[in-house]
């Protein structure tokens, strides 16, 4: 039901071939821990939005979300954002992350992007997603500090350093725009 191959999306994402190990468009894994009476779960999500870029060609801009959540047996529950950003195809040569990456939030929060950040990003979330489709729900800060992605991190106090969400036609627009100079028009 949630395989790429039965929803006719193209997967993996063109140019990202890292993600051919995610076959499925979301997933979920618990761990319970009997000491404090809790369980804690993580998930993913994968839309593919298809988007027409100015010469006509059909490319998809891929949302891809993780999110957390932790009952406990006094029916106190949470829920939290983990990570989420957009992701465009790209053509298969280019070595770049950043312009096909794009609205990374981490924790709920803005974060500036770089190259840098952006293939990280990538390998959290990667691992994130193998992680859950193997049945196991590890320690989402850990893991964010292991990619050096943590809240800490990804304030954007500085001007240099100022996040601002970017919207889904402004995806589209700055995509066409970087399509249009690799392809040379």
């Amino acid at each position: 039901m949630y395989l790429f191959s039965n929803q006719g999306v193209p997967w993996p994402p063109a140019g990202w071939k890292h993600f051919s190990s995610i076959k499925k468009s979301c997933g979920q894994s618990l761990n319970k821990d009997p000491e404090t009476a809790t369980i804690v779960g993580l998930s993913y999500k994968i839309e593919a939005n298809p988007v027409r870029l100015e010469d006509d060609d059909l490319s998809y801009v891929y949302s891809i979300v993780v999110d957390g959540w932790t009952y406990s047996i006094q029916n106190d529950s949470q829920e939290y954002p983990v990570m989420s950003f957009n992701l465009l195809s790209r053509s298969e040569d280019s070595t770049q992350k950043l312009p096909y990456l794009s609205n990374l939030r981490i924790q709920g929060n803005a974060s500036f992007l770089n190259e840098r950040k952006a293939h990280r990003a990538i390998m959290a979330a990667l691992f994130f997603m193998k992680q859950i489709g193997r049945k196991n729900a590890p320690d989402y800060e850990q893991i964010l500090k292991l990619y050096r992605l943590e809240n800490s991190l990804n304030r954007c106090d500085s001007l240099e350093n100022r996040c601002k969400p970017i919207a889904l036609d402004q995806i589209e627009s700055d995509a066409c725009d970087y399509m249009m100079k690799i392809k040379g028009d």
